[in-house]
């Protein structure tokens, strides 16, 4: 039983090492393929996210029409989730003579999850069915985010629908308002 403990953490920290690594390696080069674009290139925001995870986010702005998010979080149902997503942004978007709404950015994007569970739970009831102790999945956020010339905040709403691919196949639903202070 020990063997299979250590086994488990093993895997665990090589595919959170590999998420965070792979995240890491394609920021560089999304970065110079986006390179054109003007906006709010490289910025970096942190903040928080409550709702179904809580926890951290964050998000480093690419162009101004690409990012990468990530975060960090502890669920109530007593697993712990990593999230790292790619986002499409569509600045402007509403065209309107509102200060606010033309403030408001709504983005997509395609991400992955992994949740790492307390020895006493199974993912039976938050990824709908799957019966390990680690989980990963596939996540689609849509949401919005209210950037204000100043101060230099984010407040945003996102949904995620998404599939849990490992140990078993099932639809999931994740959904956070956030908010995020940008450096």
């Amino acid at each position: 039983m020990g063997i299979l403990k250590a086994a488990r953490k093993r895997t665990q920290f090589l595919v959170s090492a590999g998420l965070l690594s792979l995240t890491c390696l394609l920021s560089p080069l999304s970065k110079q393929a986006c390179a054109a674009e003007t906006g709010r290139e490289n910025e970096f925001g942190l903040g928080i996210m409550l709702g179904e995870p809580t926890g951290i986010s964050g998000r480093l702005n690419l162009s101004s029409k690409r990012s990468v998010d990530f975060g960090l979080a502890r669920s109530d149902k007593s697993y712990f989730l990593i999230l790292a997503d790619y986002l499409f942004t569509f600045p402007h978007a509403f065209h309107t003579s509102s200060t606010f709404l033309s403030n408001v950015t709504p983005y997509v994007g395609v991400g992955g999850v992994l949740g790492i569970a307390d020895q006493s739970f199974q993912f039976r009831t938050a990824f709908g069915g799957a019966t390990g102790s680690t989980v990963f999945g596939v996540r689609i956020p849509l949401g919005i985010e209210w950037r204000p010339s100043s101060p230099p905040l984010g407040v945003f709403l996102e949904i995620a629908p998404g599939i849990s691919i490992l140990p078993s196949t099932q639809g999931f639903m994740q959904g956070d308002l956030g908010i995020r202070f940008y450096f």
